[in-house]
């Protein structure tokens, strides 16, 4: 079920990563609520339940973010990337508060 076909896309580069270590792509549009992610190669099945945003600088004091996120639809372009929306679940107040100021100074618009 794909709840939301489009967020705001975001102006900067926020890769991201299971709480392994493992990159997993990046992040193409963001909310408080969900964000999309894109990456290339297989899909990972399934998309772990808790994500690590690597910010370029700190935001709100915080370089990563580590966030719970359930996933909500996948699927792959023709262009051999996959793409992913998640629905955030949780989140400490400091990364609330970073993603809010993420959400508000850097999304087109």
């Amino acid at each position: 079920m794909r709840e939301r076909g489009h967020r705001d896309h975001i102006n900067i580069n926020i890769q991201v990563s299971d709480p392994a270590g493992v990159r997993l792509g990046h992040i193409t549009d963001l909310s408080i609520g969900g964000l999309s992610l894109s990456g290339k190669g297989d899909k990972p099945e399934p998309l772990p339940a808790e994500l690590v945003l690597d910010l370029p600088w700190p935001v709100n004091g915080l370089r990563t973010l580590h966030i719970g996120v359930e996933a909500r639809w996948q699927e792959y372009s023709d262009d051999g990337r996959w793409h992913a929306g998640c629905r955030v679940t949780r989140c400490g107040d400091a990364e609330l508060v970073a993603l809010e100021q993420l959400v508000s100074r850097f999304q087109d618009g």
